[in-house]
């Protein structure tokens, strides 16, 4: 099956649950179906809002989230613009992505993209919005340089040495290691070893510095191999809870459900339990956005044609979910929303803080 589905991988743009590239553009093909609404799609969504607080464990609603509740964004170095991110809507940006050599040292950055950088952090520490860069991401389904860097202590070494100086060089305040995906007993070992020596070498900087990591969304396919020992290294993981394997809708309310089920069974602390929405539809991999630009009344919907999206009453529900039962969202990726009323990481915010919604789909 990993076979099959990483040939099928391969081709397609990504997400940061898949490869890293960046999305088509809405076809005229697609342009003409944009405006129809499927009545039961509607209500499909209206259904899982409002079982949302039926699902709440017994246990959620009396574990705290100590650190706030988290808005974590992914914004990606080869598209979108730094200075279109809502800020005011987020509590941390994932800069994505830096990548790992197999001998432990990390690929150099362009110089587009340590100004892009640098301008982010300047932007977000202005709105209280703290900036992690994220390591690896799908990059085609190929994670040897990090099975190879990991399995050695000197490459581990200079790994966490070199995350150690770009963090310090361009005053960062954490890393989100995305290693997609360890896949074996040796591997798992091997990536708790990575996390614990980048933790305690992390605590020795002056700034206080988080540690995630992406990971998938529930144990079907390798997250068996993030160990719960890794748990404790973590202020938190984000759950990529899309890109669901084989389904017609790859990020419905229930993937989302099971995926928090899932880590939190295991042991992970719900203080620690971020979950992943998707801001991009499937099979197109076209923004939301584009289909919001086409018709704002796709922005009410899961649905264009047979391409599956996240609309407003979809992500609201999920957002709620997290409130009851996780810290937090995140979401792949911020270049892909609208910034208007229609804005899914507003209504994200907004559920996060407990306010009315301040756009009203239509019945």
């Amino acid at each position: 099956m990993r076979l099959v589905l990483l040939l099928s991988v391969m081709f397609m743009l990504v997400s940061c649950g898949g490869s890293g590239g960046a999305p088509a553009s809405v076809s005229s093909t697609t342009n003409s179906v944009v405006g129809s609404v499927s009545s039961a799609t509607t209500s499909r969504e209206q259904s899982s809002a409002a079982s949302v607080s039926s699902h709440s464990s017994s246990s959620a609603a009396s574990d705290a989230c100590p650190e706030g509740r988290r808005i974590v964004g992914y914004f990606p170095s080869w598209q979108g613009s730094v200075v279109d991110i809502q800020y005011d809507y987020l509590t941390h940006i994932n800069y994505a992505f830096v990548m790992p050599k197999s001998n432990g040292a990390l690929e150099p950055m362009m110089t587009g993209d340590e100004n892009e950088l640098m301008e982010l952090v300047t932007l977000a520490h202005g709105h209280s919005v703290k900036v992690g860069i994220a390591v690896g991401g799908w990059n085609d389904g190929d994670d040897s340089a990090f099975v190879a860097l990991a399995r050695s202590a000197a490459t581990r070494t200079l790994f966490v040495q070199e995350i150690v100086a770009l963090v310090e060089r361009y005053q960062l305040d954490g890393v989100d290691m995305d290693w997609e995906y360890p896949s074996t007993a040796t591997q798992a070992d091997n990536f708790l070893l990575l996390m614990q020596e980048l933790r305690l070498a992390l605590n020795r900087l002056e700034r206080e510095q988080f540690l995630s990591a992406a990971v998938v969304a529930q144990g079907d396919w390798n997250g068996q191999y993030i160990l719960n020992d890794v748990f404790a290294e973590v202020d938190f993981l984000n759950i990529m809870a899309y890109d669901e394997y084989g389904a017609l809708e790859h990020s419905s309310m229930e993937y989302a459900e099971t995926s928090l089920d899932y880590w939190i069974a295991r042991g992970l602390p719900r203080s620690k339990a971020v979950l992943g929405v998707p801001f991009y539809a499937r099979p197109s991999w076209v923004a939301y956005r584009e289909y919001v630009a086409s018709d704002t009344a796709n922005a009410c919907i899961d649905r264009v044609a047979e391409n599956y999206y996240n609309g407003l009453p979809t992500i609201r529900a999920k957002a709620q979910l997290a409130r009851t039962n996780a810290c937090g969202v995140m979401m792949w990726e911020l270049s892909q929303d609208t910034v208007d009323q229609t804005s899914l990481l507003k209504a994200l915010w907004e559920v996060s803080e407990g306010s009315s919604p301040s756009y009203i789909c239509p019945n």
